[in-house]
């Protein structure tokens, strides 16, 4: 569905070459601080000369900017409209496309992809979804060492972790 509007010169193709697309979310929650850290890493690593410009009805949003793009609210239409302009615009349309259209990124995904020790708004967004991870995984490393079998289970012993002494012990322990 891209649009690519020819500019009358062949000598001005690469300064003023202008692609605009609209793209449907691939994500339902929209373009969320994952979907949004990830495009703004890939735009500013792979096109930084690429001006490229994110639309809703409502409002516009600079993609290489994780907290306009949040805040662009797209959820809402399911929809975002897209503007790329200069040398890398067909490379910075292909990158919008793949991020925005693409299912729902995993939080794994997402550190995967940016690198460990950026700073800025995408390095912030990647650390909070790897803290994210790690609590999951204690959580779910503490719910399963204080149940029934468990080694904290076994050590403390079940009326210290609040299982009653009416509790059914596993077969065989």
């Amino acid at each position: 569905m891209a649009e690519h509007n020819e500019p009358t010169s062949g000598e001005d193709l690469k300064e003023d070459a202008r692609l605009t697309a609209k793209l449907h979310l691939g994500d339902p929650r929209g373009l969320h601080c994952r979907v949004s850290a990830l495009l703004a890493h890939r735009l500013r690593v792979e096109v930084p000369n690429a001006e490229v410009t994110l639309y809703t009805p409502e409002r516009q949003a600079d993609p290489k900017m994780p907290l306009q793009t949040i805040n662009l609210d797209a959820r809402q239409t399911g929809m975002v409209s897209v503007e790329a302009t200069g040398d890398d615009a067909a490379r910075a349309m292909e990158i919008v496309r793949s991020v925005v259209e693409r299912e729902p990124l995993s939080r794994e995904e997402v550190i995967k992809a940016i690198p460990e020790g950026l700073e800025g708004e995408i390095g912030e967004i990647r650390a909070r979804q790897q803290q994210i991870i790690q609590e999951e995984q204690d959580k779910a490393d503490y719910d399963r060492w204080i149940s029934p079998g468990g080694w904290l289970y076994e050590l403390i012993g079940p009326e210290q972790l609040g299982y009653g002494f009416d509790e059914p012990e596993e077969e065989g322990v």
